[in-house]
């Protein structure tokens, strides 16, 4: 069989890595193939170049493809590449149909540059290309005319500076669509920060158009008739969706021949919804837009005590419903959350939480996970503490924060054991302004843990005593009806795989371990599952930056 035939063979079977590194030894055929340019008009290098997490090395690997091909490359996946990636890939960019590249560092300038030795480029993928602005846009568009398609998702914007403050309105990069790609038939601009004013231009300059996904683009409107425009397109999704729809952007968005299927359900939803659409919006966008650290009590309580003002401000006007998360009562009795502890045990927040004060039960929630060391509200004073009869385990899903519907993360929740500890922190909240705005704050960090209990909180000077009762805790069933995110158990190696290659919109999966194990690490707390699953972790980021 000749090379040419065994690399068109081979080169859909095999990743690129494997063929790179292994293809060569097995024979003298698979080693003429591997070196044929038909091997290599083909590639995916992205699941490499995110084990590796190095630009530098990415860099290299694409020299070393674009020195194979002899100018066959057709498609290009990768990751975080750099401006030496795309001077390479222009010496061989004729060619050129799909470039993958999210989360590259690529500067306007090399985009200037080179943009023009991709005369055939219809698909391109430039999400998270925080180097990349309108300039580079609109370089693209000038130069590449047969451009069908655009992803361009980016991170969330940051929080407002205050309650009044004007949002931030950036019309540039969807001008710079609207004016030079005029042939687009799909486009992706998650989180833009455009207006009506862009999306105008864009349904009118793009008459192609089929497909446009806006979703957190909250400056968008669809006032006037930019919403029956918008509703005409064969698929979209709206900026207030609060879920991923059916219209997914994995891979398979790439063939045109299979379109993303998403009703125009939502289309004439009533004000009310939309605004508490909107809302909820913005309270996922603040969350995943910023992180804050505990030692910064003092601007953490300052940020979310104006963010929960904002958030009551824009509900006064509509009847709130309830919340999605059931509660249910495992103590006797709903007391006044009176702590026995002496107030010596009890780590006073000096971040402007105030001491006590606002009168009637105070409000304990206890956190396990991220809460731990991300609290995200006001509070007076903060408690380590145990719950009896639950285990932390890495068994829930997180589609919405440290994973995506494709790709799921794992995070903890609390998993009932007769005579099991599970040690956190407790928060007390006293004030009633600063109880609201931290249940409006949790109903959308944690609307993904399907139930809400009520536990008592026991201490190293209290083991037998509860110290605080009925602290609110947060955690998730295995009930797959009511939890559709519920992962289960599954050996350590393969939990730490997807925890290591798992990223949502607040981070990496695996920053979230390691942030837990050094929370509960700072805190006395010594946790076997956590210990193992960061070990393993650690041993498979080795193993993989060894290869």
């Amino acid at each position: 069989m000749s090379p040419e035939i065994l690399a068109l063979i081979l080169r859909d079977r095999l990743p690129a890595d494997e063929i790179a590194r292994g293809l060569a030894a097995v024979c003298r055929a698979w080693r003429e193939a591997a070196a044929s340019p038909d091997m290599w008009g083909d590639v995916d290098i992205e699941a490499w170049c995110r084990r590796v997490n190095c630009r530098v090395k990415a860099d290299a690997t694409v020299r070393r493809i674009v020195a194979r091909v002899q100018g066959m490359l057709r498609r290009l996946s990768a990751y975080r590449v750099g401006d030496a990636a795309l001077a390479y890939l222009a010496s061989s960019g004729k060619l050129l149909n799909v470039l993958q590249i999210p989360m590259s560092e690529i500067s306007d300038q090399a985009v200037e540059k080179y943009a023009e030795c991709f005369p055939a480029l219809s698909v391109l993928d430039i999400s998270n290309c925080l180097k990349i602005t309108s300039r580079g846009i609109e370089a693209v568009g000038r130069h590449c005319k047969l451009l069908v398609q655009l992803k361009r998702n980016m991170p969330p914007p940051p929080p407002p500076q205050g309650n009044n403050a004007a949002p931030i309105v950036v019309e540039d990069e969807a001008l710079a669509v609207a004016n030079t790609m005029q042939m687009l038939k799909r486009l992706e601009l998650p989180y833009g920060l455009f207006s009506d004013i862009g999306l105008d231009a864009i349904l009118t300059k793009c008459p192609l158009l089929c497909t446009l996904d806006i979703l957190g683009s909250l400056n968008v409107r669809l006032d006037g008739d930019i919403e029956d425009r918008f509703c005409a397109l064969e698929s979209f999704r709206e900026p207030w969706e609060p879920e991923y729809a059916e219209y997914s952007s994995s891979d398979s968005d790439y063939d045109e021949r299979s379109p993303p299927t998403s009703s125009n359900k939502r289309c004439g939803t009533k004000p009310e919804e939309r605004h508490l659409s909107v809302l909820t919006f913005r309270v996922v966008c603040w969350l995943r837009a910023e992180e804050f650290e505990q030692d910064k009590a003092c601007g953490l309580s300052h940020v979310t005590t104006r963010a929960g003002s904002f958030v009551r401000a824009q509900f006064e006007p509509f009847t709130r419903s309830p919340g999605p998360i059931r509660e249910v009562r495992r103590s006797a009795t709903l007391s006044h959350h009176t702590p026995v502890v002496s107030t010596g045990e009890i780590e006073e927040d000096g971040g402007g939480g105030g001491g006590g004060g606002g009168g009637g039960m105070v409000m304990w929630v206890f956190g396990y996970g991220s809460l731990v060391w991300n609290p995200g509200f006001a509070y007076d004073a903060r408690l380590v503490g145990f719950v009896r009869d639950y285990r932390r385990v890495f068994y829930q899903g997180s589609t919405d924060h440290r994973g995506t519907p494709e790709f799921p993360g794992r995070t903890v929740t609390l998993e009932h054991q007769p005579g099991s500890t599970c040690w956190g922190v407790a928060y007390k909240i006293s004030k009633e302004q600063d109880k609201e705005t931290a249940l409006e704050y949790l109903e959308v960090r944690e609307k993904q843990y399907d139930e809400k209990v009520y536990l008592d909180l026991y201490t190293d000077s209290s083991p037998k005593t509860p110290a605080v009762q009925n602290v609110m805790v947060y955690l998730a069933t295995t009930n797959k009806e009511a939890n559709e995110n519920y992962l289960g158990p599954a050996p350590l190696e393969e939990m730490a795989k997807q925890i290591y290659l798992a990223e949502g919109p607040t981070g990496p999966n695996k920053e979230y371990l390691f942030k837990l194990e050094d929370a509960l690490n700072k805190i006395g707390v010594v946790d076997q599952h956590v210990l193992d699953l960061a070990k393993a972790v650690r041993e498979y980021s080795d193993d993989m930056l060894s290869k």
